[in-house]
């Protein structure tokens, strides 16, 4: 059998992108000590005038110089696995006819052959699991190089530390850590979970909360770095690590407080009791607006938006929910039109009764009480005009997606652009392009308005009939539906928002 010969190609590829990254890293902090030293008024007369001259005199050259250094021997140390690894593969080839993914030029070794120095731990059943997101549970055989190397990135993003945190924020570690996370199969994230200490996972949740992003707060974490971040370690782990991640990052779990379904005369809540469902997040049976039940938040506009989204589509839910089989439920959303894994725990705030507080199962399955757990970790939109006693909250609270608006709500859902006017004719033509409408009520029923009209609330369209909108209640299937014409429309809803074509 053919064998590696030289330098181990993973360890001096690992060692290189350390090297490189904290060349950005000199680098970055040149820039930010330029910009630190051009902001007039934050420090002046002789001391910074000194200060000035000797950055950019001596200081600043010296920087760049040990920075070109440090990348240069990171390029070349590249350049030497790619041989390396060139040489190997050659050395495979004639050892036994072939390398690759099967071959010991490969970064992996042969079918049933062991793994090079892997690294693993008795702590209870591994990640061997497969699901739509990952079908390959892969195997625990990473290396003490390999881990080693993890470890380093899970130390550097979990650190506030060093002058270029300081000025530029880690965002740049939590990247690094977020991909290299990413990269992992099932059983080597769980691999890479048990070697790390409950300290240095806790460590890591308390920086990311805090969303550093430097003395001048260039960017920071954002709520959907966040969860993209924990998206890499909940939705592939074992169950033990789900629970255990979930345990020491508390920021896992949102606020379950309401402000409550004001349409409905409901109160506040303020408990955060937790109840796993369980029926099925997604069922065998068909997916549609018979699903949307609103519960005891004031949610009426995300339950419509996800209403109109499931019956213009039938598949968005299915494409949208997914269960991870690990005790964790994945939701796709959208940051700017792009899409974001957002990864939460399959417990749902419980009513004090046994029962779900949020959204209410359907036959199509719990989908949609997922959509509101997972917005309610990254929604940002909240106004504080929810109700009396109501303010802003930001991610992590449920009761920031209370209330709110169309457009606002939509852009999380659909990476389609939204209309919202009072122009009849921008219902009708989506209804019948079968395109996602939602339709917002007067906060004051009007004299007239058709039985089943509730005054500060949304409905969500379902059809037409002949040349009326269906309008279907945000609270359940049960509810009256309105029909309604372009009259009634005009007279008695304040606008529609409709998804673009």
């Amino acid at each position: 059998m053919g064998e590696k010969v030289g330098a181990d190609v993973e360890a001096l590829r690992g060692a290189a992108r350390a090297m490189l990254a904290r060349a950005g890293r000199l680098e970055q902090t040149s820039r930010d000590v330029d910009r630190l030293v051009r902001l007039d008024g934050i420090w002046a007369g002789q001391d910074a005038e000194a200060f000035g001259a000797a950055w950019f005199g001596s200081a600043r050259p010296q920087l760049l110089l040990v920075a070109t250094a440090v990348k240069s021997a990171g390029e070349t140390m590249l350049r030497n696995a790619d041989a390396q690894e060139a040489t190997s593969s050659e050395l495979g080839s004639a050892g036994q006819g072939g390398h690759g993914e099967g071959g010991q030029g490969g970064t992996r070794p042969p079918s049933g052959a062991p793994a090079p120095d892997p690294v693993s731990s008795d702590a209870g059943p591994t990640a061997d699991h497969s699901t739509p997101r990952f079908p390959d549970p892969g195997a625990a055989d990473l290396t003490t190089r390999q881990l080693d190397d993890l470890k380093g990135r899970l130390h550097d993003a979990a650190t506030d530390g060093g002058l270029g945190d300081f000025f530029g924020g880690n965002e740049g570690d939590i990247a690094a850590l977020r991909a290299a996370l990413a990269a992992l199969r099932p059983a080597e994230l769980d691999q890479f979970l048990r070697s790390c200490s409950d300290v240095e996972l806790r460590r890591l949740g308390q920086t990311v909360a805090g969303g550093n992003g430097g003395l001048f707060d260039w960017d920071g974490t954002s709520a959907f770095d966040r969860q993209s971040l924990l998206d890499t370690m909940l939705a592939k782990a074992s169950p033990g690590q789900v629970a255990r991640v979930g345990s020491l990052i508390p920021w896992a779990q949102p606020d379950a407080q309401a402000m409550g379904d004001q349409a409905r005369g409901q109160g506040g809540d303020a408990s955060n009791r937790w109840m796993t469902p369980a029926g099925p997040v997604v069922s065998a049976h068909p997916q549609g607006p018979e699903d949307i039940r609103q519960g005891g938040y004031g949610t009426c506009v995300v339950d419509s938006a996800a209403g109109a989204l499931v019956t213009a589509d039938p598949n968005w839910a299915r494409d949208h929910v997914a269960d991870n089989g690990n005790g964790t439920v994945s939701v796709k959303l959208y940051d700017g039109g792009h899409e974001r894994w957002v990864t939460v725990s399959a417990s749902l705030p419980d009513d004090g009764q046994g029962g779900q507080k949020g959204a209410k199962p359907g036959p199509g399955g719990n989908w949609n009480a997922y959509v509101e757990k997972a917005l309610a970790q990254v929604y940002t939109d909240d106004d504080g005009r929810d109700g009396p006693g109501d303010a802003v909250y930001g991610p992590g609270h449920y009761r920031a997606i209370e209330g709110n608006y169309g457009p606002d709500v939509l852009k999380y859902l659909t990476p389609s652009s939204t209309a919202q006017d009072h122009d009849p004719a921008t219902l009708w033509d989506a209804v019948r392009d079968r395109r996602p409408a939602i339709v917002s009520t007067f906060g004051t029923k009007p004299d007239g308005a058709p039985s089943g009209y509730i005054a500060g609330h949304e409905f969500f369209a379902t059809g037409m009939d002949g040349d009326k909108v269906v309008l279907q209640n945000p609270w359940g299937p049960s509810e009256t539906k309105l029909v309604i014409t372009r009259d009634q429309y005009a007279a008695y809803f304040q606008n529609a928002t409709v998804v673009s074509r």
